[in-house]
């Protein structure tokens, strides 16, 4: 029999959304038979710290994020995430949860699936039990979608437990493909120089956003999502011939667009403040990260212009446009 593990430490990544985002919602592709999104994840992360927590402590649990819970039951854990996914995992032992990231919550970049992803990784890695990547990524949907009853889709935890840029696709029957996507040689250096996350310093309730769509979707008004799903292929196509980063701006914009009719929260004042400053001092085009209403604009510009664009727009603070190739990984077992 194997020795018990005592700790594990997780990295899983964030991710940016390119197109596509609202037709991974089960309310559209559900009805409409297919959904797409193309992403990237992103190469900042959350980390999760799970510890055989020791009995001299008398807790049965210690979870530890922007605050501090001591609690004897489940019941009584106020993070949601880490509560339910404690809950789904079935583990008897004390434990100590720990979790910290590089970019605050409420960020546009799918912070909470990705805890969960993390989490759930590190949980299983706790009982040394394996487990696939897709079943880690459905069970993920699981907890946050059926479980915590999120108005969110399905891109978020596939994007944090696979990595790399993919093409994921909902079928109707819930089923989600993973399609890699080969770039040229060379191009996704390119690409990535060209691209930027400029803060816009609002954080939102993303919830409300998501719900009306949501509710939209429902009520049969989905012309802008199959728009915005018409979209996806003609994308694909221009990253796989190496279309310029204003070809590649351009379409991200134009789908932005669209998910503005989604939901009158997608964006506002401030948002569209900051995006015509910046186009205005050189940048080619973009979208807010996310469900909308703040958290990171994305832009594409010329290279030697991102520091420019950010003092000309006002951006509090900005980040160069990264990757991960790993998806959640590993990065202590003992």
């Amino acid at each position: 029999m194997s020795n018990p593990v005592s700790l594990v430490v997780t990295r899983t990544p964030l991710r940016v959304s390119l197109i596509g985002g609202g037709t991974d919602l089960p309310e559209f592709y559900e009805r409409q038979g297919r959904g797409a999104v193309i992403s990237l994840a992103l190469g900042r992360y959350i980390y999760v710290v799970v510890k055989r927590h020791a009995k001299i402590f008398n807790e049965q649990y210690r979870i530890s994020y922007s605050k501090t819970e001591v609690a004897q039951n489940l019941s009584e854990i106020e993070n949601n995430v880490i509560r339910e996914c404690l809950r789904f995992a079935d583990i008897q032992e004390s434990l100590f949860v720990s979790t910290f990231s590089d970019i605050p919550a409420a960020s546009g970049l799918g912070s909470s699936s990705s805890l969960t992803v993390g989490l759930l990784n590190a949980l299983y890695a706790f009982k040394r039990e394996n487990i696939t990547r897709y079943q880690l990524a459905e069970e993920a949907c699981e907890i946050e979608i059926s479980r915590m009853g999120q108005p969110i889709g399905k891109q978020d935890q596939y994007a944090a437990t696979f990595g790399g840029l993919n093409m994921y696709e909902f079928l109707s029957d819930g089923h989600v493909n993973v399609k890699g996507i080969k770039l040229p040689h060379g191009y996704l250096d390119r690409l990535l120089q060209s691209g930027t996350l400029y803060w816009t310093g609002l954080t939102r309730n993303v919830e409300t956003i998501l719900t009306q769509q949501k509710h939209n979707f429902s009520q049969g008004s989905t012309h802008s999502a199959e728009a915005i799903l018409d979209m996806v292929s003609p994308f694909h196509s221009a990253l796989l011939s190496g279309a310029t980063a204003p070809q590649v701006a351009d379409i991200i914009a134009q789908s932005w667009e669209l998910k503005k009719q989604l939901s009158s929260n997608v964006s506002n004042s401030v948002i569209e403040d900051y995006y015509s400053a910046a186009k205005a001092a050189g940048a080619y085009g973009g979208k807010i990260c996310g469900g909308g209403g703040g958290g990171f604009l994305l832009l594409l510009h010329p290279n030697e212009l991102r520091d420019s664009i950010g003092k000309a727009a006002g951006f509090p603070f900005h980040l160069e446009l990264n990757m991960d190739f790993s998806g959640t990984e590993i990065l202590t077992l003992s």
